[in-house]
């Protein structure tokens, strides 16, 4: 874990206003951290928590080597909690026990902190439930709502906390971070354009999976350009039992979304642009096979079908319903 915000990579002047709230503890005990995925939301309200918690504080956050900077980066520190859902939901026993301990004064810290991630989570009970102790979260507390879809959350719980966002990480910091990190430069220029601003993404994605969600999508794209959907019905009806889940398709269209761009700066000779730059080439060709208007409106029905998904849509109900859109 970070030791400091002047580690924590994007966002300077939204992490310099919540530094300074914090150092002077003018924040409020209770509001909503949003921002894409993996652009380190839990880990910078850590990092906040232990500025909060901190025995020898530096001007640019904790000092990260007292007694409760390492308890909270080790996730040990009694008086911080991580929450997040059991199964699919963050349920309402669990906002019960947080509302039984936020009774309490901090154990042996300045200030409780609870980090609920990811907040959207929040079942309906579980919502109803922590409604109140939002309202009256003492003094001595802290209570971080983190979510990638702030827009997802009651507007009971909108209305009650204000909102800090983080904002997706620069294509350049990412691609110099992943090779600092020793990630071969050509990898980290296409990872850092194809993850959509998530260093946490960037990190995690493995090339080889990378490769093979890009040749699918890109014969997919080979076949969309004259027909339809029919074809993504087709893709996924060879897939396995096991393969079938919500994150494959949703990483399908991911890249397909990508690749689409990528035909579009080609078309516009705008080759420094193109993030999957590697295959350009190949792309090129592809490229011509499309009218302005086809890339558009596979773009459009792509972007509806990802926020149906993010609807916990079922999957093979998608599938379905954009084919039958062709029809």
């Amino acid at each position: 874990m970070l030791s400091s915000f002047k580690e924590f990579r994007g966002n300077p002047e939204m992490l310099a206003r919540l530094l300074r709230a914090v150092r002077r503890e003018s924040i409020l005990p209770a509001f909503i951290l949003a921002g894409p995925e993996g652009v380190g939301k839990k880990l910078l309200a850590l990092l906040a928590a232990q500025v909060l918690n901190c025995e020898k504080p530096e001007p640019d956050g904790a000092c990260g080597q007292c007694a409760p900077c390492r308890k909270i980066a080790r996730g040990i520190h009694p008086d911080v909690h991580v929450i997040v859902p059991e199964g699919s939901e963050i349920k309402i026993k669990q906002t019960r026990e947080l509302s039984a301990d936020l009774q309490y004064r901090p154990f042996e810290g300045k200030r409780k902190v609870y980090i609920l991630d990811p907040a959207e989570r929040l079942n309906e009970a579980a919502t109803n439930s922590i409604l109140k102790t939002l309202e009256e979260c003492p003094a001595y507390a802290w209570i971080v709502l983190v979510t990638a879809h702030p827009n997802a959350l009651l507007p009971t719980i909108r209305s009650r906390c204000p909102v800090y966002r983080l904002a997706p990480i620069p294509a350049a910091d990412i691609e110099s971070f992943l090779v600092q990190g020793g990630r071969d430069p050509q990898q980290a220029r296409v990872l850092s354009k194809a993850c959509g601003g998530s260093i946490g993404r960037a990190i995690s994605q493995d090339w080889s999976q990378l490769q093979m969600h890009r040749s699918r999508a890109v014969s997919l794209l080979q076949r969309l350009a004259p027909g339809g959907f029919y074809q993504v019905r087709n893709f996924w009806s060879k897939l396995s039992t096991e393969e079938r889940t919500r994150l494959t398709l949703e990483d399908l269209f991911q890249t397909l979304l990508v690749l689409l761009r990528d035909l579009l700066m080609l078309k516009e000779n705008r080759r420094p642009e193109v993030t999957h730059d590697d295959i350009a080439p190949q792309l090129a060709s592809l490229a011509s096979a499309y009218s302005f208007e086809r890339i558009c409106e596979l773009e459009a029905q792509l972007r509806n079908a990802l926020r149906e998904l993010q609807r916990n849509v079922n999957a093979q109900v998608l599938v379905e319903s954009l084919y039958f859109e062709q029809q």
